[in-house]
Parts: structure tokens; C-alpha cells; sequence
């Protein structure tokens, strides 16, 4: 949705929900998209990596979040009895965040959602999935745990953006192999948890403006200052393809 509704930064505070309009504003305007979507997508993920995002912009509390949360489901189901909602878009697997939202929706959450999507990154201090502390297993196993002790056990997660890259964020770099190796490890491990996957990024990020990001992606897009083949398989999404078709 729109970052600056009701004239201010999002994520929101509880002090902006207070003192404006702006739940008023995000209903409507969640209510609408639901309806011009209707026959094309009864799907709807709310709010993209609000933790991450509060952390670095407005520090907004997760109550917040809740309050986002309860109106999104009630105006999207207006405009859609069909919608389907997956709330929270964990910050890589924050499960202290995911308790705290959860106890801020109060008594029985799950009537806000259908699904929890989290964002399973390799930690940004780890070369690869199974590294401890923070290894893909130990973190979803702690968000599971968070889950079934709000009694929404069985609710499915969505694995909606995670991947690999070529330059780790601790400093270290890998090979186009290594990260095709890591990637699977990601999906082997992350199937265990979650029911759908989203790998982000289908194109090679050759020009990111973070370094980490660099050479993020399984196929690579058009580039007039190399000689590489637009739109070819990466060695990375020539695995994956390998991988799912196994």
C-alpha cells in the first residue's frame, strides 16, 4: 500500500493511528484493491517486513502492526469474501516479533489470517542454512513454537522471500555453484516448515545498490557492457530447475 497514507512515514505508529485518520484511510483503500482484484486475486500478504522496515525507519511496535492487521482482514474480506490473508512478513524468522504481534491481536488471533509468511534468509552472519547460531531450522522451529503456543499451530507458513547471493553480508563472497548448492539446502530445510516458496530474485541483480545483493537472482537479465547472454539460466537456476523437476 501506499507509504505516506494520511501524511505519514509507514510503517505507522501507534501514536499516528491515534491521532489521525489513517486506519480509516488504509480500510478503504483495502477494501477497494480487494474489490478491483476480485476476479484475478483473492490472495492478499500484509505489510511487507514491518519489523525490519520499523526498525530502520519509524520504530513502530508491533501493537501497531496488530491494529493494521485487524482492519486489513475486515475491509479486504469486505471487498472479497474470498480473500485469503497472510499476515506478519517476518523480518528474516523473528519469532520474539511474531509472539509480540500475536499477543497484541489479543483473544483468538488466528481470525486475522490464513497464513504466516516469514522470510527465511541464511542470518546475515552465516555462510550457509544449517550454521549455527540462527541456523534455518533452529529459527523456524522457534517460530513453530511461538505459533502453537497462540493455538495457531495449524496454520501454514509461506516462505514469501528468501535466497541466496554471491556477496554475504558478513564479507565473505561464494561461487555461482556454492550459492546453487545453498539454495537448495534452503529449500530442502525450508520444506520442512513452509508449504509455498518464493525465491527472490528471478533476474541477476548486477547493478545492486547494496553489495550484499550483488549477483542475486537465477537468470541473468540483458547487460550492453558484457558479452553474457541475456536471459540465460545462471549455473544456480540451472540446479534449481534440477532440483524441482527431481
Amino acid at each position: 500500500g501506499p507509504d505516506n497514507m494520511a501524511g505519514g512515514d509507514w510503517p505507522i505508529t501507534e501514536q499516528t493511528i491515534s491521532n489521525t485518520n489513517v486506519l480509516v484511510l488504509w480500510a478503504n483503500y483495502c477494501e477497494q484493491l480487494a474489490k478491483l482484484l476480485k476476479d484475478g486475486c483473492n490472495n492478499f500478504e500484509v505489510y511487507n517486513e514491518w519489523a525490519g522496515q520499523a526498525y530502520n525507519k519509524t520504530k513502530a511496535a508491533a501493537a501497531a502492526y496488530a491494529a493494521v492487521l485487524k482492519e486489513s482482514a475486515a475491509a479486504l474480506r469486505k471487498g472479497n469474501p474470498n480473500a485469503k490473508i497472510t499476515a506478519f512478513c517476518c523480518f528474516y524468522t523473528d519469532s520474539k516479533w511474531l509472539d509480540s504481534a500475536l499477543a497484541a491481536l489479543g483473544d483468538n488471533p488466528g481470525q486475522y489470517f490464513d497464513a504466516v509468511s516469514v522470510h527465511p534468509y541464511v542470518y546475515w552472519k552465516n555462510d550457509y542454512p544449517e550454521q549455527e547460531p540462527h541456523s534455518n531450522s533452529t529459527d523456524l522451529l522457534a517460530l513453530k513454537r511461538v505459533m502453537q503456543k497462540y493455538n495457531i499451530g495449524d496454520k501454514e507458513i509461506y516462505a514469501t522471500e528468501y535466497g541466496e547471493t554471491l556477496n554475504k553480508r558478513n564479507g565473505s563472497v561464494i561461487t555461482e555453484e556454492q550459492k546453487a548448492a545453498n539454495t537448495i539446502r534452503d529449500l530442502v530445510i525450508n520444506g520442512r516448515f513452509a508449504s509455498k516458496h518464493y525465491l527472490y530474485t528471478l533476474y541477476s541483480k548486477s547493478y545492486a545498490s547494496d553489495s550484499y545483493e550483488k549477483g542475486f537472482g537465477f537468470i541473468r537479465h540483458f547487460d550492453s557492457q558484457y558479452s553474457d547472454t541475456p536471459y540465460a539460466a545462471l549455473p544456480s537456476g540451472v540446479a534449481l530447475a534440477a532440483y524441482n523437476k527431481i
